[in-house]
């Protein structure tokens, strides 16, 4: 009589330094529930800046200049574009982990085979790039009103690319600590809204005082809105080098941040 074979023992699955099918998992899922909610997630935006937009320009009129040889469209288009793509960075890193808790799958999110460092950087590069959509939607939609021809294009992706990141760290950390959605919409209207709104998004610091100028001098918010607005008109209202150190500062120390929250557990594993 034949004895049978016995079949081969499966192996644990080695990932080496990073894991990139889990990461790369982590990243499409949240991404995923950008697209799948895109009338909230991006039509929303587009829609609400084109909103603004109409707004300011029936009401100040095309040739009311915010800063000279500037056009109020052309000034106010980017600053609109800024805060879709920071808003929504926000929302998408936030709301994933808010939703993921809520409904008993954030578990699933720790017992995968990531470590802190990976779970730090998902959250961060999906939360960028649905602000990033967001963003690219809302310069579309704004092409019947206004060209917006990039005049520096590397340093509009920089700043756009930073600045959606800042935010994703922002949101994920929020996301953590907020344990109902009713912390979550706190986050947005107490802190996000305000800390964008009043970044030099609709108007031109040089209208502040000189105290409010050095401390808006050092929002970095301020300095993605002003980083952006260079990129696509060319003119700068603050020093792009400091807007370059502070932001990569911040990011830094909101990653640090982060990674340490996922490290401990805090808010995760309770």
């Amino acid at each position: 009589m034949r004895q049978a074979v016995p079949a081969a023992q499966p192996l644990p699955r080695r990932f080496g330094l990073v894991n990139g099918v889990g990461l790369g998992a982590m990243i499409r899922r949240d991404v995923a529930r950008v697209i799948k909610g895109y009338r909230h997630t991006v039509l929303g935006a587009a829609v609400s800046s084109v909103l603004y937009l109409l707004v300011f320009q029936l009401a100040l009129g095309g040739d009311w200049q915010v800063v000279p040889g500037v056009a109020l469209v052309a000034f106010v288009a980017p600053g609109l574009v800024s805060i879709a793509c920071c808003q929504r960075a926000f929302e998408t890193s936030a709301s994933s982990i808010v939703f993921d808790r809520l409904e008993g799958m954030l578990a699933d999110v720790i017992m995968a085979p990531l470590t802190a460092a990976e779970r730090t950087f998902g959250y961060a590069a999906s939360a960028a790039i649905g602000g990033l959509m967001a963003g690219a939607t809302v310069v579309v939609v704004f092409l019947p009103f206004i060209v917006l021809v990039p005049a520096h294009p590397l340093v509009l992706i920089f700043f756009a690319v930073a600045g959606a990141t800042m935010h994703g760290l922002m949101g994920a950390i929020a996301g953590i600590w907020a344990k109902r959605w009713d912390h979550y919409t706190a986050a947005v209207m107490f802190f996000v809204i305000p800390l964008n709104f009043l970044s030099g998004a609709f108007w031109s610091i040089e209208a502040l005082p000189p105290l409010a100028r050095s401390l808006v001098a050092f929002n970095p918010v301020f300095h993605v809105i002003n980083g952006i607005r260079h990129g696509f008109t060319g003119v700068s209202e603050g020093s792009l080098a400091l807007g370059v150190l502070l932001v990569l500062a911040v990011n830094a120390a909101l990653a640090v941040l982060l990674h340490r929250l996922l490290q401990s557990g805090w808010r995760v594993k309770a």
